[in-house]
């Protein structure tokens, strides 16, 4: 291989990680260009924290190790849960379909064969609140197959926000 194809191939990597951030996150963020690879189109069933904004970093170092206790918890049952956040500040029609009665919350998603999900319980009065126990309860309860999944009504997902890149956003025309 010539220098300059191997430079042209190196550029293209990087514009794979530049194009597909989510690949390189350790709890990536649900939206419409990462839904397919992180989520709709993979093996398993996808654990989605439910947020009104951005997570923030205590949030992602918990949500980090909920996914590798489930994980090795997993590994010799062949059932995969894979660990991703959602802002329902942005993606209001993902509120609507999931109705959390409070946030921050928690879906378990199933998106093969039927589209369905089983979402947080928090109790009566809210005391279940959408932290670590709240996520391991859920995930327990869906693994022990207690869990009672929702139809997504049409089988039809919502329609995702358009997001401008944030490169495009930060330049200004003089």
């Amino acid at each position: 291989m010539t220098r300059s194809a191997q430079e042209v191939r190196r550029q293209k990597q990087g514009n794979v990680e530049d194009d597909q951030p989510w690949l390189s996150q350790e709890v990536p963020e649900l939206t419409s260009k990462s839904s397919n690879s992180i989520c709709f189109k993979g093996e398993g069933l996808c654990v989605i924290y439910l947020k009104d904004g951005a997570i923030s970093q205590p949030e992602t170092d918990m949500l980090t190790a909920l996914s590798k206790k489930f994980t090795s918890q997993l590994s010799d049952r062949g059932a995969k849960m894979k660990f991703m956040w959602l802002d329902l500040a942005t993606e209001a029609a993902y509120k609507e379909l999931f109705k959390p009665t409070q946030l921050p919350s928690a879906v378990v998603f199933n998106p093969h064969k039927r589209l369905r999900f089983t979402k947080l319980d928090h109790g009566e009065d809210g005391e279940v609140k959408g932290d670590e126990a709240g996520l391991a309860n859920l995930v327990d309860k869906v693994l022990g197959g207690d869990a009672r999944f929702t139809p997504v009504p049409g089988q039809k997902l919502p329609v995702w926000v358009t997001r401008e890149k944030a490169a495009k956003a930060g330049k200004k025309e003089l």
